[in-house]
């Protein structure tokens, strides 16, 4: 077997990674071009020269850093190549998902294309100096998988997806394909299949038979990893919504004190018992993601699924064909075979993750009556605390009513003392005297020096307390206004970015 891998890139020119290496494995030889120049030299024709006869299996990668990275290889080595394989134009179909992007783009799209050519008159197929006759078939498909090979911390799986491009002449025996991938692992995988193969002794391309039996291996390879990681991801989905909503379910969380409760404490690390964990809004939105990676899952398995029974009715589909009467009838029921386990793992992970969606979607409802029960009791606590401010504010207006009936009362006697208060205040200065005269009887003597000496003082002292209690309420009320205004203005910035 040969193979040939060829890096992606935008631009003109592929930047090196790495020279050009060469593997001997008998009849597995890697080869790694990474310029259009390079990508010709490979493609050449054989020479008669050399006794060059071409190539029996003949396995093309394309790949990049992962499904959403960009793809090693620049526009003029993927004409090139497409064209010298003529490959059927839908292949495009399925190449366009690949590339640069952060949200995944179009990975919903899956499909299984074939064409069949079984006479020499479609004479356009027919290569002889490839070795290719014009006679057999092309089919396209794609599977979907998941790895565990992503760096965020909140979801280490990705969902990644192959492409499978195959075509086989039905007289030569000359077997082709373009393998598309995110990553190298499927190479590594169908390298270590033809180790396992030769040690069999079962890798020779000697007749069509052993030919279109390691096509079918090739297939296999493909479907089995159709169906890894995807236990090990429901079971990492299963213990994600169980760590956001699995307390709300088994924990009373407003009445821990019922000894027939599940433990709703935690122990923490200084053997001391912590509080539990507290349902919140965002415990809803991280289960809708769950629910959202859930159903982009179920949907790839069924996909999946579809593409798996589509390639085994084509294959099935060849012994009906005419002059393909040397198919190997036992290879392909043992092919169906391993198929129908393989749909049948997939159909028990689908009814899991139909499982798990409809426990996401109870465990959401319980959130969601959780937060609205949380939400009635905080209401209700505001209800009670504002009948509560209620009453006593009803207690401080009596009790003011109270005050003011006395301060009233209080006011009504100063006002009726007032007047002979200020009197008799008077007549104990020196502004106003009595005093006997030298018949016994007492006269007024009124020193009017002094009355202007008292009015000189107070009027001016008096002029200047009214001129300070001014001056103290308008400088308070002009640092109110200027709040007032701050804050106004606060409100309108933040308005306006609202908006």
């Amino acid at each position: 077997m040969k193979e040939v891998r060829v890096s992606f890139h935008q631009g003109t020119n592929v930047v090196p990674t790495a020279d050009n290496i060469f593997v001997e494995l008998q009849d597995f030889v890697l080869r790694e071009a990474e310029t259009l120049t390079e990508l010709q030299q490979i493609c050449s024709l054989p020479s008669d020269e050399l006794n060059e006869t071409p190539s029996q299996s003949l396995l093309r990668f394309f790949y990049g850093l992962n499904s959403r990275s960009e793809l090693w290889v620049t526009y003029d080595m993927v004409s090139f190549a497409l064209t010298y394989h003529q490959v059927h134009p839908w292949f495009l179909d399925f190449l366009f998902p690949f590339g640069q992007q952060i949200i995944p783009r179009d990975f919903r799209f899956s499909s299984f294309r074939r064409a069949s050519h079984q006479s020499k008159t479609q004479g356009v197929w027919d290569v002889p100096q490839l070795g290719r006759s014009g006679q057999g078939y092309h089919i396209c498909y794609n599977m979907k998988s998941v790895e565990n090979k992503s760096t965020n911390p909140l979801m280490p799986w990705l969902l990644e997806q192959i492409v499978i491009y195959h075509s086989y002449d039905t007289l030569t025996g000359q077997a082709f394909w373009i393998i598309l991938k995110g990553n190298d692992s499927m190479r590594n995988d169908l390298e270590q299949s033809v180790r396992r193969r030769k040690q069999k002794g079962e890798d020779s391309y000697a007749d069509l038979i052993d030919s279109f039996d390691a096509t079918i291996e090739v297939h296999l390879e493909v479907c089995d990893w159709s169906r890894r990681g995807w236990r090990w991801y429901i079971n990492y989905l299963e213990t994600r919504l169980d760590e956001l909503t699995e307390h709300g379910v088994t924990n009373d969380i407003f009445a821990h004190k019922d000894p027939l409760r599940s433990f709703p404490f935690d122990i923490g690390s200084d053997g001391h018992l912590e509080d539990p964990k507290d349902l919140g809004f965002s415990n809803l939105q991280q289960a809708q993601h769950v629910e959202e990676e859930a159903n982009k899952a179920l949907l790839a398995l069924k996909s999946d699924v579809t593409n798996i029974i589509a390639l085994k009715t084509h294959y099935l589909s060849l012994r009906d064909t005419q002059g393909n009467d040397w198919l190997p009838a036992m290879r392909l029921l043992r092919f169906e075979a391993k198929l129908v386990e393989i749909v049948g793992e997939l159909d028990m992970h689908q009814a899991a993750l139909e499982a798990l969606l409809r426990l996401i979607a109870g465990r959401k409802e319980t959130i969601f009556g959780i937060l609205e029960y949380e939400n009635m009791l905080a209401t209700r606590k505001i209800a009670v605390e504002a009948q509560i401010s209620a009453k006593e504010m009803e207690k401080l207006t009596k009790e003011t009513k109270k005050e003011t009936v006395s301060m009233k009362v209080v006011t009504l006697v100063t006002m009726f003392f007032l007047p002979a208060t200020f009197i008799s205040t008077l007549m104990s200065t020196d502004i106003i005297r009595w005093q006997p005269d030298d018949d016994g009887y007492f006269q007024k003597y009124v020193s009017w020096g002094a009355l202007r000496f008292f009015l000189a003082l107070s009027l001016p002292l008096t002029f200047a307390t009214f001129l300070t209690w001014g001056l103290v309420y308008a400088f308070i009320r002009f640092n109110e206004r200027n709040q007032e205004m701050k804050l106004k203005a606060t409100e309108g910035f933040q308005g306006n970015e609202e908006i």
